[in-house]
């Protein structure tokens, strides 16, 4: 079965109602705006299920000498 994403997907770790939930995720659209609300996993009715998440980590320096 092959899956299609329509936006990018991104973890917030820091969220505006940290006391309410620690992390959530976020869709984006190509212009880098959010597309709808928080997704946030509620224990009882929300659940995530994941086919593929990779970390990415980018080291930049920008140092001249």
């Amino acid at each position: 079965m092959d899956y299609h994403t329509d936006f990018a997907v991104k973890l917030n770790t820091e969220t505006e109602y940290s006391s309410l939930y620690e992390w959530c995720l976020q869709e984006f659209d190509s212009d880098g705006e959010q597309v709808g609300r928080d997704l946030i996993p509620w224990s009882w009715s929300l659940y995530f299920t994941d086919t593929n998440l990779r970390q990415t980590y980018i080291l930049k320096n920008e140092n001249s000498d």
